[in-house]
């Protein structure tokens, strides 16, 4: 699978004309703790059009509860995404799978954040 990796993005409307319209795995992430230049991951999935997916996460019908009041708040949002040349389900079903392990998230359903350290330049 060819891949080309974002070093991180914070998303806002502004920024949201910079995120590509291709198939891509993502996760969005939040700051941590005060202080600390720590991430906590909030969400990880994977998308044939990352621009309309990031869309629809900060609209009011987002199914995902806490993901959605993250969005809609006024925090600091963070894109990291991996823009993939695979278009077939399964590839981006097993590049999201290992993002999940990377992240130590068990599943997209659960309700755990991870704390992970990216440093945005």
């Amino acid at each position: 699978m060819n891949t080309k990796k974002n070093p991180g993005l914070i998303l806002s409307e502004l920024t949201l004309e910079m995120v590509p319209s291709m198939p891509a795995v993502y996760a969005i992430l939040s700051d941590g703790q005060a202080g600390s230049d720590h991430k906590r991951c909030r969400y990880v999935g994977f998308t044939e059009n990352l621009r309309e997916a990031v869309l629809k996460h900060f609209q009011p019908y987002e199914p995902n509860v806490p993901l959605r009041y993250f969005m809609l708040s006024s925090k600091l949002k963070y894109l990291l995404y991996e823009l993939v040349s695979a278009t077939d389900i399964k590839s981006l079903s097993n590049r999201t799978e290992e993002w999940m392990e990377e992240f130590n998230m068990a599943s997209q359903t659960e309700e755990k954040e991870e704390s992970v350290n990216f440093n945005f330049a």
